[in-house]
């Protein structure tokens, strides 16, 4: 909120008759009647603490834990595509992409004299740049981020974790399509003989069934 120089009396809607003292008024519509957490006339959020403290309530590792909590097995699949592309991950996904954002805010554009707050916080942004990798989500937005601050000193240290987590992730999808690609006798895919084996095994179990069925009755 912007300071004004001289007290400013005006009359309050709710309280027509009476006059009320303002020393600051809202940066959005220039009202004055302003209280520490928010303008009466607009609705503009005042004091919004939205950075925290380390390993507090906001932080990116409570969002982990409360992920963790409710969607326990979504952890335990994390490997697979089809559990990575549902609706609660893209949801986790995209809150960890604003409080990586968030942090990208006070890295950039605050002076914290509290070092070793800041060092906190930096762990932080680095382990949101593996969570969202580990859950494959895109790393382009994390740089979208980072390159608001390419000029500040701490850009090339985020900047070298997200160009490892890059190479890393181009590496294991590399491995990825030369397995997948390997033939055996130069015709038959692994896909396509795991899709094989699969096939005769629900062959072999449906006769199984059938037998015992057979035998019972």
């Amino acid at each position: 909120m912007a300071n004004v120089e001289k007290n400013i009396k005006s009359t309050d809607p709710l309280r027509p008759f009476a006059k009320i003292k303002a020393k600051k008024q809202c940066p959005k519509c220039s009202s004055v009647f302003v209280t520490k957490k928010e303008c009466e006339s607009c609705g503009y959020q005042f004091w919004v603490d939205l950075l925290g403290s380390p390993f507090g309530a906001r932080s990116f590792f409570n969002i982990r834990d409360e992920f963790q909590h409710r969607y326990t097995w979504l952890y335990r699949f994390s490997f697979l595509e089809s559990v990575r592309k549902g609706s609660e991950v893209k949801k986790y996904h995209r809150s960890l992409i604003k409080r990586f954002e968030i942090l990208c805010g006070y890295f950039f554009n605050e002076f914290d004299e509290d070092k070793e707050r800041r060092k906190l916080f930096l762990f932080e942004a680095q382990e949101i740049m593996n969570e969202v990798n580990l859950w494959g989500g895109s790393l382009s937005q994390l740089w979208l981020m980072l390159e608001k601050g390419e000029k500040h000193p701490l850009f090339q240290n985020l900047s070298m974790n997200l160009k490892n987590l890059e190479q890393s992730r181009t590496s294991k999808v590399s491995l990825r399509d030369h397995f997948l690609g390997l033939k055996l006798y130069g015709t038959l895919t692994l896909p396509f003989i795991t899709k094989i084996i699969l096939g005769l095994s629900a062959v072999v179990m449906a006769a199984f069934l059938l037998m015992k069925v057979l035998l019972t009755t």
